[in-house]
């Protein structure tokens, strides 16, 4: 219903299932090196900030231009074709665009001046632990109406006065204080967690196995998402990856979905129609895939 509708993800599985994150949610993308956490985590931010929610960034390992240009290809990346070898970011930032992509970059600023929401980023150089940003938080809230917030790099975030004696007693430290700042503030949080090594490429895994780091991430995260490649695809390059869901406190979890992340397009989106039932059938998917690549170029 309408009225407990929460903040649209823009990825229909999820959201059918959920009917939207609700204020107050931590949720927490887990995935190997390079599966494309980041990109994930920032793409439902994109959704967020689109929908008409003011939204905060808080960077660790990039700068905000970086940021502003991965949020612009996402938005380009869905209305142009590109030669094979070429990364639309690389041809963004060399002033190589075509004449027909130049029209779609200038639609897209022109769609983004329009957004009423506001999208905030925090610069590394801003802050040395996570906690000296409450006042900011605090400040954006009550100013833009911020609601939700966005971590990079969970594993570099640390809190002023934690632990520091071992990784993972840190890392249960800053998760349980950003549950407090969810809950506090009123916010959906959205942070990115490397997957621990020992499940890596293993489909049906437990989420307390694949974020073994610290029993408080999963314990304080209210939803964990993961990012598969699903190696029944035996294809390295392909775009398509497996989205597992292994926990929602509020409805049903351990559901698998297929989506379609291009990188060279920087293109992130639900994959095209597919049969699914309770299970995702990954070679069905591929096949799937491959009868609508028309739609999607190469």
């Amino acid at each position: 219903p309408e009225q407990f509708r929460g903040m649209l993800t823009g990825f229909m599985e999820i959201d059918r299932r959920t009917n939207g994150l609700q204020p107050g949610e931590v949720v927490t993308v887990v995935g190997n090196t390079g599966i494309g956490k980041t990109k994930f985590r920032e793409k439902i931010l994109y959704n967020f900030w689109r929908d008409g929610h003011s939204v905060l960034e808080i960077l660790s390992e990039c700068f905000p231009q970086h940021t502003q240009e991965r949020l612009e290809c996402m938005a380009l990346g869905g209305m142009v074709t590109l030669p094979a070898d070429t990364y639309l970011s690389d041809v963004l930032r060399s002033g190589q665009l075509t004449a027909e992509q130049k029209d779609a970059y200038q639609h897209v600023l022109d769609m983004f001046k329009e957004i009423p929401s506001e999208y905030c980023i925090v610069s590394p150089n801003a802050y040395s632990h996570l906690d000296e940003l409450e006042s900011t938080i605090a400040g954006l809230k009550q100013r833009y109406g911020i609601e939700a917030i966005g971590v990079d790099d969970f594993h570099n975030q640390r809190i002023e006065g934690g632990s520091s004696e071992r990784d993972h007693l840190a890392q249960g430290d800053v998760m349980t204080w950003l549950k407090r700042i969810a809950v506090r503030y009123e916010l959906v949080v959205l942070v990115e967690i490397q997957e621990k090594q020992g499940t890596v490429g293993q489909k049906n895994v437990d989420k307390s196995d694949v974020v073994a780091y610290s029993h408080k991430i999963a314990e304080k995260s209210d939803m964990i998402i993961r990012l598969f490649d699903d190696s029944g695809l035996d294809n390295p390059d392909s775009i398509y990856k497996t989205v597992q869901v292994l926990k929602h406190k509020t409805s049903a979890d351990h559901y698998s979905f297929p989506i379609v992340m291009d990188d060279r397009r920087m293109f992130i989106d639900n994959a095209p129609a597919y049969a699914v039932d309770e299970q995702y059938d990954a070679p069905l998917a591929m096949r799937v895939g491959n009868a609508a690549a028309e739609i999607f170029g190469d």
